[in-house]
């Protein structure tokens, strides 16, 4: 392929540059130009290359000895060599001049870790008046340690000039070609798709090292088909069973250490969190586990069995569990509220809370969140309630064991015509009644003992007369008989 750089045509060879394609990962290379650099001058450094001899010369990095090779001081800005999984050098654009060629010969340059090729670079001969010859190439470099990056063979004596404008970074993103969907792997290049997996994505993220310290790898990894690991440090999608369909489109957002076990499972991020069930999903926390189909877990060291919700705050350093299939669990040692409705400020104006370290749900019952407040009569109450039937009955969805005592909600709602509908009692509601109830049972009673009072003062006039009677009927018996 053909590119241009600062007005240069430059010939690419794409396999030399990484651009091939096919079955395997590749990686693309990236040019980042350069103003024109000498990088050495034998002229100046080390003298011209005898016949049939080779030499070695420095051209990434800014640690080798450039003065000595005639280059300039530091190098030409060409990145030197990091490790495994960083982006790297992978060619340079040089301009080879050979200068005052004693005689016709070739020059061939190349990577000083692979062996001498049998094509030149440039052809010279020696001519007069004397006459340099130059060809600007690009040419891969050494890429397992940093120094004596290219080798240069003449087989003529010859002084070297070289020169870049330029050098190719590996791209962060690499890709694999199949016949079904590519992969496309981005980031650390150890991050992996297991071969014969079609439609992974690797967006980024994984390392060369565990920066955490952990024992644990540190790549991106997926296993299985159509997943995808957008980024962090040590992630998995696919379960690494070696079958490539039964967990397939898994999925983990970020984080480090964490795992999309199941089919269409889902980790957003986090650390050291699994989803294993299939559509299991954990979005974010750490040491959460979504162990069975459709769960999720949330928080801190929750685990969710199947069609479970679990969230756990972080109170304890201990794992919080679902106790059942398909239920909703929550630790939340600082209390919980669900709220319904705000104001126009966001200030809850209806909803209901249970406090820290408490046992029932507190409704919302704030004078100011209320309107179309009005009087009741507690005797109507009590007189509508002695109506409303009061019976023992089981759910139809419990065994019929478990017994409950109530009204009905329809007989509850004809009664007093309070609630959303005629199929549900409210708690507000129940405790409403029964405190109405209450206070009218207590009018009454208070009616009652007025009357109770009243008598017993009566009862007790009367007792007070007919002891006055039975003392006087007894003294006139005691005077008749004394006759």
């Amino acid at each position: 392929m053909l590119m241009r750089f600062d007005g240069r045509w430059l010939l690419a060879i794409a396999a030399l540059c990484g651009l091939a394609t096919g079955a395997s990962a590749q990686s693309q290379s990236v040019f980042v130009p350069l103003t024109p650099c000498r990088l050495a001058d034998t002229r100046i450094g080390g003298g011209a290359i005898a016949t049939n001899t080779q030499r070695t010369f420095n051209v990434v990095g800014s640690t080798a000895n450039f003065v000595a090779q005639g280059g300039t001081a530091g190098g030409c800005g060409i990145p030197g060599f990091v490790g495994p999984g960083f982006p790297t050098v992978t060619a340079v654009a040089l301009n080879f001049v050979a200068v005052s060629p004693t005689g016709m010969g070739n020059l061939r340059a190349f990577p000083s870790d692979t062996p001498r090729p049998t094509v030149s670079t440039l052809n010279f001969q020696f001519l007069i008046p004397p006459m340099n010859v130059a060809n600007e190439v690009i040419l891969a470099v050494r890429k397992d340690v940093q120094g004596n990056d290219i080798t240069v063979y003449v087989s003529r004596q010859t002084d070297v000039v070289i020169d870049t404008t330029g050098y190719f970074v590996s791209s962060p993103v690499r890709g694999e070609l199949n016949v079904t969907s590519p992969n496309v792997i981005g980031g650390y290049s150890g991050n992996v798709v297991t071969a014969g997996v079609s439609g992974a994505t690797i967006g980024g993220g994984g390392a060369l090292t565990d920066p955490y310290g952990l024992d644990t790898p540190s790549q991106n990894l997926v296993t299985d088909m159509n997943g995808t690991v957008a980024g962090g440090i040590a992630n998995l999608a696919g379960n690494q069973t070696g079958t490539l369909l039964d967990a397939a489109d898994a999925t983990v957002g970020g984080g480090f250490a964490n795992s999309a076990l199941g089919a269409e499972s889902t980790v957003s991020g986090g650390n050291a969190n699994s989803a294993v069930g299939f559509g299991s999903t954990v979005p974010g926390g750490v040491l959460n586990q979504a162990s069975g189909d459709y769960g999720l877990a949330a928080g801190f060291f929750a685990t969710a069995s199947t069609g479970s919700f679990v969230w756990s705050d972080h109170s304890r350093e201990l794992e919080f569990a679902s106790t059942a299939d398909n239920s909703f669990r929550v630790r939340s040692a600082g209390g919980a509220q669900f709220v319904t409705a705000t104001d126009t400020n966001g200030v809850a104006t209806a909803g209901v809370t249970l406090a820290t370290g408490g046992g029932s749900w507190a409704s919302l019952s704030d004078r100011n969140a209320k309107t179309g407040i009005e009087q009741i009569d507690p005797r109507s109450v009590v007189e509508r309630l002695a109506r409303v039937p009061v019976q023992t009955w089981s759910y139809k969805t419990q065994p019929p064991t478990v017994r409950h005592i109530g009204p009905m909600a329809q007989d509850f709602h004809a009664a007093f015509g309070v609630g959303d509908d005629d199929r549900h009692i409210n708690d507000l509601d129940a405790s409403g009644v029964a405190l109405a109830a209450v206070q009218g049972l207590h009018a009454m009673v208070e009616e009652k003992q007025v009357t109770i009072d009243a008598q017993q003062a009566e009862l007790s006039a009367q007792k007070k007369r007919i002891d006055l009677l039975q003392r006087r009927l007894e003294s006139l018996e005691a005077q008749v008989g004394a006759r």
